[in-house]
């Protein structure tokens, strides 16, 4: 037995080779390795390149069709949307990662739009809205607020759109804190 056991154990080692049948060279164990790990890494590396490339990203908006909401307000919801993470590591600036469908919801909740649409041109935000043209204006103390027919508020107005209401109606103007002009 121990001579079977050393013969079969140097066959294994391949001490015995015949020259004139070569092996072709096989892939070793780490070459399958190097080669499964530069894949991966090749992937991995073009993966990011989409996620968090500056090719795909959003920089501009454009806002256009606003007439009683203020623009700087729409446009601060916006870069709050696009400032945020999605699945807590993900740029929501990214074209393919953005989501337009809650940027609509959270608009339309808060702000009464007939109409609204967000289109991606290159590297530009384009919102075109249609407001609710509102009938009513009601006054509450010194604040005041557009209602629908229903009798709905949509939206208080802010204090430069009152004081231009207030002095269609022959009433005098509120003081405007002079910071509020500057936004």
């Amino acid at each position: 037995n121990f001579l079977k056991d050393q013969s079969t154990r140097a066959y294994t080692d391949e001490r015995f080779k015949n020259p004139f049948f070569r092996k072709e060279n096989r892939l070793t164990k780490w070459k399958i390795v190097g080669i499964a790990s530069f894949l991966f890494a090749t992937i991995v590396g073009i993966i990011s390149c989409f996620i968090f490339g500056p090719w795909l990203k959003i920089n501009e908006t454009a806002i256009s069709g606003l007439t009683t909401v203020p623009g700087h307000e729409v446009e601060l919801i916006i870069n709050q949307k696009l400032a945020a993470k999605r699945a807590y590591f993900l740029p929501n600036n990214q074209r393919w990662i953005f989501d337009k469908q809650s940027l609509l919801n959270e608009l339309n909740d808060r702000f009464h739009f007939s109409a609204l649409t967000i289109e991606l041109q290159k590297n530009t935000l384009v919102l075109q809205a249609e407001e609710r043209i509102s009938a009513v204006a009601w006054q509450s103390e010194d604040n005041y607020f557009l209602l629908t027919l229903n009798g709905q508020p949509t939206l208080e107005l802010d204090p430069v759109t009152a004081n231009s209401l207030r002095a269609r109606q022959g009433i005098g103007l509120i003081n405007i804190d002079p910071s509020f002009t500057d936004r």
